[in-house]
């Protein structure tokens, strides 16, 4: 499983164009799989956003290799680059947290809105929520999923009371 929050502002400090942004998928990919999906977004594996808390959970991936390609906010794909150093290697019945991180928008030119490309961002990481405090939130959330025996050995290696 992976875990991490994306955190979308709704402010004109750190959002300038002002827009009510939410975050309402994360596409993470398997190195080297080919991924199938209709529409306009890349497909990825199955993944849950609590709208809430921007915090997002990628549930029940098979060991191996993976990489956070993006992200989408309302309809707008966010891409990232990825190298083989950025890979998020997954062991079994691993929970992995890849980060607390806030989106900060960045003011689009006239030109750039009138032909419909996306702004640009930066992720900045954060403090909160640390690794532990997002798995205590998945084990008050994720309790009756199986997962509560890693949930809980994953609190303890990282020094919290399971």
């Amino acid at each position: 499983m992976i875990i991490g929050r994306i955190e979308l502002p709704n402010n004109k400090e750190e959002n300038p164009d002002g827009n009510h942004l939410y975050l309402n998928s994360v596409v993470v990919q398997s190195w080297g799989k080919v991924y199938f999906h209709g529409g306009t977004m890349p497909g990825g594996e199955d993944n849950f956003i609590m709208n809430d808390t921007n915090y997002f959970v990628v549930p029940n991936i098979k060991p191996g290799k993976y990489y956070l390609s993006g992200f989408v906010t309302g309809d707008t794909y966010n891409s990232l680059p990825h190298k083989d150093e950025d890979a998020i290697e997954i062991k079994p019945g691993q929970i992995k947290f890849i980060g607390s991180l806030d989106y900060l928008g960045e003011k689009q030119g006239t030109f750039s809105k009138l032909a419909g490309l996306p702004g640009s961002y930066k992720l900045r990481p954060a403090k909160h929520p640390t690794e532990l405090e997002m798995l205590q939130w998945l084990k008050r959330v994720g309790a009756g999923s199986g997962w509560e025996p890693a949930i809980k050995r994953w609190i303890q290696d990282v020094g919290g009371k399971p």
